[in-house]
């Protein structure tokens, strides 16, 4: 998977290429970097303030780097304002699968409401040498060209309007995305990625909170028996249980309430519970499909080993090899590995 980021100076790319990389595990590479690698050496004799011949520029080195990861099945975040808005044309079909574009975009209301902060977190990430240049003026010109380009193209954009919560909006625009044709979905994991042996036995189905827009209840039955749920209910009630949270909203406020429970999933990661948000299914998703069984089988993710177990590229040969971690696996979790081993009539 090849994860594009673009948008204008100060709207916060690398920082949030970092924190993706951080969160998928996903290398990233820095337009800015290969930018300044190229006119440092003496391989070009354009200079930083060339904007408009610098983007065809790098962009025809960009465009080969992405195609040469997809053609490797390796993942990676590319992120700089050197990403033409017309990337698209430049990729056949077996390409454009394995890529997604993201613009961030501040809103007028945004940039006028808090240009101050927009200044100060300039080097969060990258220590800018000079930033004397960029004027509110300037960031207003740039965002809104943005914002009317990403609409010309059909692009996905992130706008940052009330506050500086791309990271929420990145996934739930990626949810939705994922979920945009759940059936063909539920094909790839019930008919083209299940094991033959398991065909007909496991179904998945995804139903969508009313009133709660990109809020899910994920579930899983075997043998139509409902047998796991992923949704923020779920995990909720488990904190409930466990004694971390209370359930109470009349003394916390909604707002508290809520926080509290991000709070939670944060503190408590998921190889640590049992129960799961609808976000990290589709989280897990997203990484099972981009990357090999081998990964996959292995991943420190348990949602991503589910998916594996069941995966029609575990051969017997494998299996044999998976039988001493069943009792290492979560509570939940081994079912799922002795439903696959049983299927195989292999002994554990």
């Amino acid at each position: 998977m090849i994860i594009l980021i673009a948008g204008a100076t100060h709207t916060g790319k690398t920082n949030f290429s970092q924190r993706l990389l951080e969160k998928y595990k996903y290398p990233y590479l820095s337009i800015d970097h290969l930018k300044m690698g190229l006119i440092r050496s003496g391989n070009t004799d354009l200079t930083p303030e060339d904007d408009e011949e610098l983007t065809p520029y790098l962009w025809n080195i960009v465009k080969e780097i992405i195609k040469t990861a997809i053609e490797n099945n390796q993942n990676l975040i590319i992120e700089g304002c050197y990403i033409p808005f017309d990337w698209a044309k430049d990729f056949d079909d077996k390409y454009l699968s394995d890529i997604k574009y993201y613009c961030l975009v501040m809103s007028e209301h945004y940039i006028e409401t808090h240009f101050d902060n927009i200044k100060a977190f300039a080097n969060v990430i990258e220590n800018r040498m000079d930033d004397s240049s960029c004027s509110k003026d300037i960031i207003l010109r740039d965002n809104i060209h943005n914002l009317e380009m990403c609409k010309k193209y059909g692009l996905n954009y992130i706008l940052i309007d009330d506050g500086y919560c791309i990271e929420s909006n990145f996934e739930e625009l990626s949810m939705s995305k994922a979920l945009g044709s759940w059936s063909g979905m539920r094909k790839y994991l019930e008919k083209e990625m299940l094991a033959v042996s398991l065909r007909g036995r496991v179904r998945y189905n995804c139903t969508r909170y009313v009133g709660m827009d990109d809020s899910h209840i994920f579930e899983i039955f075997i043998d139509d028996v409902l047998v796991k749920q992923f949704s923020w209910e779920t995990l909720n009630t488990y904190f409930i249980n466990q004694g971390y949270k209370n359930d109470n909203t009349v003394f916390t406020g909604v707002q508290k309430y809520w926080e509290d429970f991000w709070e939670l999933t944060d503190k408590y990661p998921m190889d640590t519970r049992t129960e799961y948000t609808d976000t990290e299914f589709s989280n897990a998703l997203t990484k099972y499909r981009n990357q090999c069984i081998e990964e996959s089988i292995s991943s420190a993710d348990p949602i991503v080993r589910m998916f594996a177990i069941l995966d029609r590229r575990i051969g017997k040969r494998t299996l044999s090899k998976l039988k001493s971690t069943v009792i290492l696996q979560p509570v939940w979790l081994q079912p799922f590995y002795k439903l696959r081993f049983e299927a195989e009539e292999i002994q554990i």
